[in-house]
């Protein structure tokens, strides 16, 4: 169970130099969420085996197809390998140097609801009564292959991914175990991750579970019919849940609480 937890945590990164395969693998019950790919020119990992390529000076030398080509591959799958070769990614940039793939990848629990919102307007998360939420992932901005996505016909979608990964930490000190949550989508509260003028989105990757497995997780999380005050006397939102306040916790609660669900299961099945 606790590797099973650690690999569902951990961000992991992958490598490969040219001529090799890169292989991406996440345990049972999880697929591979992709959050960024490089192809381009190696100045440490891969330039010792051939001396004689490496270049005096650095050059800009980086695929743009990088990312795409590895989403199309590897993109919710369990497993995958991908063989690391200029060809694979287009036109070679910087011929006759040594180049290498940089993969950096989470694991994604099979069991998770995703909903979207379009800026400016309110994002609503809704679990049934007994049920409280738990965020996984969530991203602010815009992907460059979803161009249908919140766009109006005239509007020029960049080339370009241009994402905020901090709406995972805003969202889930706003919604992480409770029944229902809403926010507007702004840039105020998620910052502005693209240019002047493009419409953005926010994507939400989360999951409905029983108040049980939040307190087994965090036991910080008490139940919420409590009363609950501050120092000052002044009453809170009983629908609250008693969290600590320290940046990053609500994060690896949410993940660890995938991978105690999962324990919990493959205990049952024995």
């Amino acid at each position: 169970f606790l590797g099973y937890l650690t690999k569902l945590l951990q961000n992991h990164t992958a490598y490969a130099c040219d001529g090799e395969h890169l292989s991406l693998h996440c345990p049972r019950h999880s697929t591979i969420s992709v959050q960024s790919a490089f192809y381009g020119q190696d100045y440490h990992m891969c330039s010792t085996r051939e001396p004689e390529t490496r270049m005096a000076e650095p050059i800009n030398c980086v695929a743009p197809t990088s990312l795409q080509k590895v989403l199309d591959e590897c993109q919710n799958l369990r497993s995958c390998q991908l063989l690391v070769n200029s060809r694979v990614f287009g036109p070679d940039l910087c011929p006759g140097t040594t180049k290498f793939l940089l993969v950096s990848f989470k694991c994604k629990p099979t069991e998770y609801k995703t909903k979207s919102a379009c800026e400016n307007q309110e994002l609503k998360l809704h679990c049934q009564e007994s049920k409280f939420l738990i965020i996984y992932s969530a991203t602010y901005g815009r992907w460059a292959h979803e161009e249908n996505v919140c766009s109006t016909e005239v509007e020029r979608v960049p080339p370009f991914d241009c994402l905020s990964y901090t709406a995972l930490e805003v969202l889930s000190k706003r919604c992480y175990g409770k029944q229902r949550c809403k926010i507007v989508v702004t840039s105020r509260d998620f910052g502005s991750p693209c240019l002047p003028g493009v419409t953005k989105y926010l994507n939400v990757s989360y999951a409905c579970v029983p108040k049980f497995i939040l307190t087994a997780v965090n036991p910080l999380v008490t139940d919420s019919k409590s009363s609950i005050k501050q120092n000052n006397g002044v009453d809170l939102d009983p629908k609250e849940s008693r969290l600590p306040k320290k940046d990053g916790i609500l994060v690896s609660n949410s993940l660890a609480t995938f991978a105690y669900i999962r324990g919990r299961k493959m205990r049952l099945r024995l």
